[in-house]
């Protein structure tokens, strides 16, 4: 790849980040206390730092999204974007191994339920893997057609997670299994 694609992937990489941690940031702060009660169901924190995690995560994650968004801290935002993705990811990963897939991720609108789920997980760890593999690279500027291929790039990768995520909170179909497929030969 040409040093010119790997500036367009970087940029998508790294705005991709920026919006999600300030959109996470911003449902956290919308509604502590609802923050609050998903981290506590998560049963991984002592009880008595759920309350501080629920105030301090949103911070962490407002200085990761400005981190990514300038030149000269891009590389940490990445780096410590990346963290808090595995960490989330783990805690994920601990309950859904617990079989407590009922949970809210917490990691959306608070107003959806987004129950645990592993594609949550491989999600969160595609994307640590990304930031961590840009946060590698050398940093070097590029041309406004490489910025603006990044950004609707990026523009793209949020639509992704936000179908996802929508998707993700919509309610069962209990007792309903997909259609079945139709085959070459089969009447319509």
């Amino acid at each position: 790849m040409t040093r010119e694609v790997f500036f367009t992937l970087e940029t998508a990489v790294a705005l991709t980040g920026a919006l999600v941690f300030a959109r996470a940031a911003a449902f956290k702060l919308r509604d502590v206390e609802a923050f609050a009660d998903a981290l506590a169901a998560y049963r991984i924190l002592p009880i008595g730092l759920v309350e501080v995690t629920a105030r301090a995560l949103p911070v962490a994650e407002i200085v990761c999204a400005l981190a990514l968004l300038a030149p000269p801290t891009c590389a940490a935002g990445e780096v410590a974007a990346a963290a808090l993705l595995v960490v989330f990811a783990l805690a994920m990963g601990v309950n859904l191994l617990r079989g407590r897939r009922e949970i809210d991720c917490g990691c959306g609108d608070p107003s959806r339920r987004h129950p645990l789920a592993w594609s949550f997980v491989v999600r969160n760890l595609a994307f640590a893997a990304a930031l961590g593999s840009s946060a590698l690279a050398p940093a070097r500027s590029g041309s406004l057609v490489e910025w603006a291929v990044g950004a609707a790039a990026a523009a793209g990768l949020m639509l992704l997670m936000l179908c996802h995520e929508t998707f993700s909170a919509l309610p069962a179909r209990e007792g309903r299994g997909a259609p079945p497929l139709l085959r070459l030969g089969d009447p319509a």
